[in-house]
C-alpha cells in the first residue's frame, strides 16, 4: 500500500509509530549521553580542576594543593539570598576554605589573643572574589597576608582583619555591605577597599555602568512564582539546554546562522563606569568623617595591565580579548582622574605587578604570591609614619 493511499487510521498508526520511534531515539541519545557525560545535566562548576592549574606563576608544590582547593571552591560556592547584596555564601568548613555564619571568609590572625576581640582595633576589607580569596587559602588571601604583616611588627597598633568581600561584588555592592555593618552598630577603625574589575564586567554584561553583575538574571527572575506560565516555560527551556539533543541542535543552529554581531557599547561607559566609582568614594569618605573610621580605597590590576605579562598571562589575556578594549580605557581614565588623583585614600594598583614576574591564574585573579605583595602595599599605607 502507498502512502496515498492510506486511510485516516493508517495515517494516525503510521504518526505514532514514527513518534514512538523517536522518542525512543530521544531516550537512548540521552541515557548515553547521561552516562558518558553525566555532569552535563547538572548545573557546571564555577571553575575546574585544570582551571589554574597551569598557570606559570605556580610552583611545584601549590599543584598540590590547588587540586583539593579546587573541589572545596566548587563545594563552597553555594550562596543564600541576603537583602540589599543579593548574596553571601552559605556556611562552609573545609581544609582550605572556611566561611562562618554570617557569610564571611575566615581569616587568621596569627597575633596573640588580646582578650575580647570586639574591643580590638578592626580593619574590614571589602571587594569582590579577588578580596574574598579565589585561588588562596584561608591564610594566603589578601586580608590573611595583611593580618600576618601586622602581627610580625611588634609595637604596631594591632588590627583585627575581617574579610567581608564576596565573590562578584561590584563597588556598589561593598559599599553597601559597609553600610549594614554600620547600621548594626559595627564600626570598623580602617576600612580597605580593593575593586573595580567586576565594575568594568558588569558594565560590559549590562551595557550600563553601576549594576550589579547578571542584572539581567535578577529582572528575569522578578515575581517570577507570580506568573506560572513563564516558571514553566523557564523550566522546560533549561531542561531542554542541558540535553544532548538540545546540544547537536543549538550547534547546528550556531553553524547555519552567522553569529549575531556583539552589542554595541553606550557612549561613554567608561566614563560612567570612573564617575560612579569616584561618587562611591565620595560616600565613603562621608561615612568615614561620621563614623570616625580611616578609609582606603584600591584600584587593582587586572593581566591587561601589566606591561611584562609571562606566556601563560598572555594567553589569558588574549582569552578575554572581547573585554580588553573597555578594560584599557577604562584603565586609562581612572589613571588621568584628576579628583582620584587628588583623593590622598585612593591608590591606582594597575602596575604593581610590573616586574614582578609571574602573578596571575586567569586574567583578574592572582596567586598567593601576588596577594602577599597587594597586602604589603595596604600594610605600608596603613602604617606610614
Amino acid at each position: 500500500m502507498t502512502m496515498r493511499g492510506m486511510n485516516t487510521k493508517d495515517w494516525s498508526r503510521y504518526v505514532v509509530v514514527v513518534m514512538g520511534i523517536c522518542l525512543a531515539l530521544f531516550v537512548l541519545v540521552e541515557l548515553t549521553g547521561w552516562l558518558i557525560v553525566p555532569g552535563r545535566y547538572r548545573n557546571p562548576p564555577p571553575v575546574t580542576a585544570d582551571a589554574w592549574m597551569y598557570s606559570d606563576a605556580l610552583t611545584g608544590t601549590d599543584t598540590v594543593w590547588l587540586k583539593e582547593f579546587v573541589d572545596e571552591f566548587c563545594r563552597s560556592y553555594t550562596a543564600r539570598w541576603t537583602s540589599y547584596l543579593y548574596f553571601r555564601r552559605e556556611p562552609f568548613s573545609g581544609r582550605h576554605i572556611n566561611v562562618d555564619s554570617s557569610g564571611q571568609r575566615c581569616t587568621p590572625q596569627f597575633g596573640e589573643d588580646q582578650g575580647d576581640e570586639r574591643r580590638n582595633p578592626r580593619a574590614f576589607l571589602l571587594g569582590g572574589s579577588t578580596m574574598w580569596g579565589t585561588g588562596a587559602r584561608d591564610s594566603n588571601t589578601i586580608p590573611a597576608a595583611l593580618a600576618r604583616l601586622i602581627a610580625s611588627k611588634s609595637g604596631e597598633r594591632r588590627l583585627r582583619v575581617l574579610n567581608l568581600g564576596e565573590s562578584g561584588y561590584v563597588n556598589t555592592q561593598a559599599l553597601l555591605a559597609l553600610e549594614l555593618e554600620l547600621r548594626g552598630g559595627n564600626v570598623p577603625d580602617d576600612v580597605i577597599l580593593y575593586d573595580g574589575v567586576n565594575d568594568i564586567f558588569s558594565a560590559y554584561q549590562n551595557n550600563e555602568a553601576g549594576l550589579p553583575q547578571n542584572e539581567q538574571n535578577r529582572v528575569l527572575e522578578f515575581n517570577l512564582l507570580q506568573n506560572g506560565e513563564r516558571m514553566r516555560e523557564l523550566g522546560i527551556r533549561d531542561i531542554w539546554n542541558r540535553t544532548v539533543t538540545g546540544g547537536v541542535v543549538a550547534t547546528l543552529r550556531d553553524l547555519i546562522s552567522d553569529s549575531p554581531p556583539p552589542p554595541r557599547m553606550r557612549a561613554h561607559l567608561a566614563e560612567d563606569i570612573v564617575r560612579l566609582y569616584r561618587g562611591n568614594l565620595d560616600i565613603l569618605g562621608a561615612l568615614s568623617r561620621h563614623y570616625g573610621f580611616r578609609y582606603r580605597a584600591y584600584w587593582q590590576p587586572v593581566v591587561f595591565s601589566k606591561r611584562d605579562p609571562s606566556p601563560y598571562e598572555q594567553k589569558q589575556s588574549d582569552k578575554m580579548e572581547y573585554v580588553r578594549p573597555i578594560y584599557l580605557e577604562v584603565y586609562r581614565r581612572v589613571a588621568a582622574d584628576s579628583a582620584l588623583l587628588a583623593n590622598p585614600c585612593f591608590h591606582n594598583l594597575s602596575g604593581i605587578f610590573d616586574g614582578a614576574g609571574p602573578v596571575y591564574l586567569d586574567f583578574c585573579h592572582i596567586t598567593e604570591r601576588g596577594n602577599g605583595i597587594i597586602a604589603r602595599q595596604m600594610y605600608e599605607d596603613l602604617y606610614r609614619r
